[in-house]
């Protein structure tokens, strides 16, 4: 259909680069490395429950956060990057590579509301 848009593809291609830049940023971390492995053997398989996953991740305080400053949302543990076993990352990536997870999350926010 001309003028729908597919918010469940592009959320998905979005996660697809979103893993790709992260393995990237981290290419030594294991919780990393695995979570591109999974995605490219599964990949759109994934998507309700990374799409479930971020839902759950704005809730609470974590949705403040989301409307907060980028310094501020930075400096408090986020669930999200727990369950994918990512600890202290945030000391080992460069401000570049935060500003990019930071519009990453807010686009998959933004579109996993529409979903």
């Amino acid at each position: 259909m001309k003028g729908v848009i597919n918010y469940k593809q592009i959320f998905t291609n979005t996660i697809d680069e979103f893993i790709t830049d992260l393995s990237i940023m981290l290419p030594r971390n294991e919780a990393i490395n695995n979570l591109d492995i999974g995605w490219r053997m599964g990949g759109s398989a994934f998507v309700p429950q990374i799409l479930k996953t971020i839902k759950d991740m704005v809730k609470g305080k974590n949705a403040e956060l989301f409307e907060k400053e980028q310094e501020e949302f930075f400096q408090t543990p986020l669930y999200f990057f727990d369950l994918i076993g990512i600890k202290n990352w945030f000391s080992t990536i460069s401000d570049g590579e935060r500003i990019t997870i930071w519009r990453y999350l807010k686009t998959l926010k933004f579109l996993s509301d529409k979903i």
